[in-house]
Formats: structure tokens, sequence, C-alpha cells
């Protein structure tokens, strides 16, 4: 390679489609040629109705609306901590790397999952940009926005409906009864069970919310396959 001289490589068997242009690049970890293929990656899905709710976090990533919490994945802090106290540049910019590229394979798995299992995903359409004022490496680490990008376009691409939701009133809204008696404002962050003062019901913080996105994300899709459609619960007409 001009400029560069000779380098050992993966021979890989590439995707079927037409190559638009290519790149060479140096990461910590060595060279790459990094090539641009034309193609929509597809694949097989099951044949379902079944919908779900998600409530996007950093300590919990993802909240299902049928009560699962999938966790963040877990890096090896320690070992990235070992280098930066004795300034390795080149092993912090490897393990880096490797940190980054573990987190991708963690969330290109989980959302093929979710897609596959579910017709429509309807996620709480937070600001990140905001939350990442506040709350800074948190929100950071997590990745939401990358997150919730790349289960819009596999689910575009694989014919399911994704849907971002509202994410207003979400949180302190009864995901039983429609009241807005929740937890609120920042300090209402801290308070992760609560109890409705008009129904009884117990909810898990993280839980409501994605029942209470799915159950606006129903109301949406209803809306737009029937004109006229009347909604039942308070909660869905101002939240839609």
């Amino acid at each position: 390679i001009p400029g560069i001289g000779r380098i050992s490589y993966f021979k890989q068997e590439l995707p079927k489609g037409k190559i638009k242009c290519s790149r060479i690049l140096k990461r910590a970890s060595g060279w790459y040629l990094l090539i641009w293929i034309d193609i929509i990656n597809k694949f097989q899905v099951k044949k379902t109705n079944k919908s779900i709710g998600i409530d996007p976090g950093f300590k919990t990533l993802l909240t299902l609306s049928d009560e699962q919490k999938i966790e963040n994945i877990k890096l090896d802090e320690k070992r990235l901590a070992q280098a930066q106290r004795s300034r390795n540049k080149k092993l912090i910019g490897r393990l880096y790397e490797k940190q980054k590229n573990q987190k991708k394979d963690f969330n290109h798995k989980l959302l093929r999952k979710l897609i596959e299992n579910y017709k429509i995903i309807y996620y709480s359409k937070d600001n990140f940009n905001i939350l990442q004022k506040q709350f800074g490496k948190s929100i950071q680490k997590a990745g939401l926005s990358n997150l919730i990008l790349m289960i819009n376009y596999k689910g575009s691409n694989c014919g399911r409906k994704v849907i971002g939701i509202n994410s207003k009133y979400t949180t302190m809204t009864c995901s039983n009864c429609g009241e807005k008696s929740g937890p609120t404002g920042w300090s209402g962050l801290k308070v992760r069970f609560w109890q409705c003062i008009a129904c009884g019901a117990n909810h898990d913080r993280d839980i409501n919310a994605a029942k209470v996105v799915a159950k606006i994300g129903a109301g949406i899709a209803l809306k737009e396959t029937s004109d006229g459609f009347n909604r039942q619960k308070s909660l869905i007409k101002e939240n839609s």
C-alpha cells in the first residue's frame, strides 16, 4: 500500500452488493480496509402480531413492558483503569477499541432478538442531549442514541414498525388507572418504586414507564388504522 508498505491481512468474504467506496484507516489494534457496500441487511423474523413497549435507561439499558429488564454489558473497567494509571497510551487505545466493539456487538444481538420476536416496537423518545448534560458519562457509556438509531434502521429493513413515543408524563403516570400520581422532577429519579394514590397499584418505575409507552403506542396505532377512534383513557389522550 503506497505510503504504508507491505501489511498482512485477514481475508474475509464480502456480502453481495455494489461496492461504493473504500477507505484505509489505522486504529489502535492495527490497519483496516473499510468498505461501503450498497446492500439491505435482512434477517429472518417470526410471523407475529405481538408488540412491545421499551423504556431506555442508563442503569438498566432497556426495560420492556412485559417486565423484562436488560442490563448493560459488563466491560473490563479494572484493566482499563490499570492502563490509565500506568499511562500506557497504546494499551489504553486498544482497550477502548475493544470495549467499543463489545458494546456494538452486544447491541446488534440484542436488537436483532427484539426485532425477530415483535412486529411493533414502541420506545420512549427521550432527549438524550439534555440527559447527557445532567448525567454525563453514564448516558455516554449506555450509548442510547446509537441504540435507538440501530433499532430504527434494523426494524425498517425487516418490515417491522418502530415508533417513538413522547416520554412526557410516562414515568409519573400509573399504567393501571392513568392517574399522574408518580414521582416527578430530577429529585424523583431516586424513587425506583412507588404506589399509585388513586388505585393503590404498586409500580417499579421503569416497568411502569414501559407499560405506559406500550399503551400510548397501541392507541396511536389504532388511530392510524381507524379514523374517528375514541380513546377510553385520559392517559392516552394527554400523551398521544
